[in-house]
């Protein structure tokens, strides 16, 4: 049985009351088949979605000497010490994403910078930060994307942002019968309505049947031909696409701003070196009036394994 609790989502101005639902992912008891032939994530296909979406102009600025932001690293085994940590400033939203690039990982912070800023703000604007870490994972842990030069691709980063979406877009889960998209009636009836899903990692978690749907929405959005480019049967999973669109298609929208954002996570020292050394901690409070989003404990973990 699905439990609910009653969250807050606090603005400057007001206090909205919006169900979030118990932390837990869930099963899919009665699996579809995967689509013949399955196509996963050839870079050549998923180029092309990279190509289609628009470059935000952005500025970065590296976050005060001797300090980085708690969540840096986290998930990753490595220590804060081993990220350089910026704020990446974007056209689209007047607070900056906190971003930490591992010393060793070989992309450059131009490119993490592009690459994340391909995302409509839509769906970037649930993502409270970004980990570039040295290692062969991605995941999306607590608000927060961490993804590695192995999985860095549009493929991945939209893929995870989309569970950020389906967990926390809360303004929009009052008219929904559950309190994530994925879990919904409307996603499973979709899902029970198709012959197939696209992928063999669809058909285990309904969080992760939704949250493959999204590069695939987007590819079918963006690109010219769609998904008939590289999936001939992608009709076996028609609803499942037609569903996702009319659910987060308007977070999808290219242009436009942000609406509200996750808190930042609390600036951390990267040294024993004394405070006094090190100057004050700097000031990660948002200066703006852009609505902020409390977020539930014990967020479930979501981990891409390609």
């Amino acid at each position: 049985m699905l439990l609910y609790t009653m969250r807050s989502l606090i603005t400057s101005s007001s206090l909205f009351f919006l169900g979030i639902a118990a932390q837990a992912s869930h099963t899919i008891d009665n699996p579809l088949p995967v689509i013949t032939p399955q196509f996963n994530s050839p870079s050549t296909v998923w180029n092309d979605l990279s190509d289609a979406l628009p470059v935000v102009p952005s500025r970065i600025e590296p976050f005060e000497s001797g300090y980085s932001f708690a969540s840096c690293g986290a998930g990753t085994g490595d220590g804060v010490e081993e990220y350089d940590a910026y704020n990446i400033f974007y056209d689209d939203c007047p607070e900056p994403w906190q971003v930490c690039l591992h010393k060793d990982n070989g992309i450059s912070l131009d490119s993490v910078a592009e690459m994340f800023g391909k995302v409509p703000v839509g769906f970037r604007q649930y993502v409270r930060d970004l980990t570039v870490g040295n290692n062969s994972v991605a995941f999306w842990k607590n608000t927060s994307l961490v993804m590695s030069p192995n999985f860095w691709r549009i493929y991945v980063i939209i893929h995870e942002s989309t569970h950020a979406v389906d967990l926390l877009s809360t303004a929009d889960l009052v008219a929904i019968d559950a309190g994530t998209y994925s879990y919904s009636q409307k996603w499973r009836d979709a899902y029970y309505s198709d012959k197939s899903v696209p992928t063999t990692g669809s058909n285990y978690l309904w969080e992760e049947s939704f949250a493959e749907m999204g590069p695939r929405a987007f590819y079918d959005w963006y690109v010219e031909g769609g998904l008939a480019n590289f999936q001939p049967n992608w009709n076996e999973f028609e609803n499942q696409l037609s569903t996702f669109k009319s659910l987060v298609g308007h977070r999808a929208q290219l242009g436009g701003n942000c609406e509200f954002r996750v808190a930042n996570e609390p600036a951390v020292p990267t040294s024993s070196t004394s405070r006094r050394r090190r100057g004050p901690a700097p000031d990660i409070s948002f200066k703006s009036d852009i609505r902020v989003i409390r977020v539930p404990d014990n967020l479930p973990t979501f981990e891409y394994t390609g």
